[in-house]
């Protein structure tokens, strides 16, 4: 019976282990295509609003980016981007861009009757719900002579309150935005979600020199080309 030789059985473990490197590159080929079409739908996807009765909110649902690092981001979004690069460590990056229309007030006050020439009036509007809190104040200044109204406002402070979720989807991910306030509208919903995987310090894979090697019995010692698998651990 013929025994197959130590040249031969390394040529096979060579073979082996470059179809499997290969089959490893496609597939994380693969993977990056698939996920870079996901994206660039993203662009293009519009905001969804509906209502839930149950919660009785409004929501705002769009997909949202999913990259490994920030740095991928950078042909997506790049006002997103700008935003997110300085923090290495973030997962989740919402960008929102909210309108408000509240009715407006009015408040009708009577005035005196004087012979002074300016008339000098405050004012103090305040609106609140559970999302928006919106609050004007200020000074109007009549001019009898001219009849002109001089404003000046010296508070106007709106605050809105939103809640977000990221949620994983057959496709992707989306993110969602909800509000109780029926005079809030989004009209600009972005996120990204970051994997940020740790790449593994342990690797695999062919080296190939020149130097001193022997056969399997560790005899023969001889100088010429070497090839084979090797086990590395990067420290940095």
């Amino acid at each position: 019976m013929k025994t197959i030789n130590f040249k031969t059985i390394s040529i096979i473990i060579v073979l082996i282990i470059l179809n499997l490197l290969t089959i490893t590159y496609f597939k994380r080929k693969n993977n990056k295509l698939s996920t870079d079409n996901y994206n660039l739908t993203v662009q293009s996807d519009t905001i969804k609003k509906s209502y839930n009765r149950l919660t009785k909110e409004y929501e705002y649902t769009k997909a949202s980016y999913a990259v490994n690092t920030v740095k991928d981001l950078k042909q997506f979004n790049k006002d997103l981007y700008n935003q997110t690069k300085q923090h290495k460590n973030t997962a989740v990056a919402i960008q929102s861009t909210a309108s408000i229309y509240i009715p407006s007030q009015s408040k009708l006050n009577s005035i005196a009757d004087t012979t002074d020439t300016y008339i000098k009036e405050r004012f103090n509007f305040l609106y609140a719900d559970s999302s928006i809190t919106q609050k004007i104040s200020g000074l109007n200044t009549i001019n009898r002579l001219n009849n002109q109204i001089i404003t000046n406002l010296d508070t106007n402070t709106t605050i809105i309150k939103l809640k977000y979720s990221i949620i994983k989807v057959k496709t992707g991910y989306q993110i969602q935005a909800f509000t109780t306030s029926k005079y809030l509208n989004i009209s600009d919903l972005n996120a990204v979600y970051i994997e940020n995987k740790p790449k593994s310090r342990w690797n695999v894979g062919l080296f190939m020199g020149y130097g001193l090697n022997s056969n399997s019995l560790g005899s023969d010692i001889r100088a010429g080309w070497s090839c084979g698998v090797g086990l590395n651990y990067r420290l940095f």
